[in-house]
């Protein structure tokens, strides 16, 4: 059973939410599906403080280190059950794949909601639309993009971009580069102070 259904099922049988929460989610199901805490673990510092004003909490994608801690809790769920969830959903991303290798765009249109864009076809005629939209109209609010569009405008970014490298390209490649020097220094000048 797929995320989607499973969401609509508990929606149906009016299963309770945490925190007020009213409508179960394919975001919640994916949450559950997915989180180490249900067979016993955990991981420290998924998340993470910067530590300049003003002090924001971030997604920790490799900045800090991470720690992952066994049988901290008692499991619901069995580590064996977890591990065959994960390899289904690994097997299904594979199976479900086939439009990446078609279109040069899947998986790089964002919509503001946070999900991804999909190619779809309606009367012949060929759109990009929100996937949670695609699922469910009531979240997400975007419209659909006529691919026409979408190549349009990239192909007047790219000629706005060659036509404008030195005022932008060329700028924005030297201020990666210093950061890129200035985070080295920084790397090396701590490597230095712990030895």
């Amino acid at each position: 059973m797929g995320k989607k259904n499973i969401a609509d099922m508990l929606n149906k049988m009016d299963a309770p939410k945490r925190f007020g929460y009213t409508v179960w989610r394919i975001s919640t199901v994916n949450y559950i599906l997915n989180n180490e805490r249900y067979i016993g673990d955990a991981i420290f510092q998924k998340k993470y403080t910067t530590d300049t004003l003003p002090f924001k909490s971030k997604t920790n994608y490799g900045e800090k280190p991470k720690y992952y801690v066994e049988d901290l809790n008692t499991p619901i769920i069995s580590k064996s059950e977890f591990n065959a969830v994960k390899a289904l959903q690994e097997r299904s991303k594979v199976c479900n794949r086939k439009d990446v290798a078609v279109y040069p765009l899947s998986e790089k249109i964002i919509c503001s909601c946070g999900h991804v864009y999909k190619p779809v076809t309606i009367n012949r005629k060929k759109y990009w639309e929100c996937r949670i939209r695609n699922l469910d109209i009531s979240l997400c609010q975007t419209r659909r993009i006529p691919e026409s569009d979408i190549y349009e405008a990239f192909i007047t970014l790219i000629n706005k971009l060659r036509n404008n490298h030195r005022n932008i390209l060329l700028p924005a490649i030297g201020q990666i580069y210093r950061l890129y020097l200035k985070r080295r220094a920084s790397t090396l000048s701590r490597y230095q102070a712990n030895c």
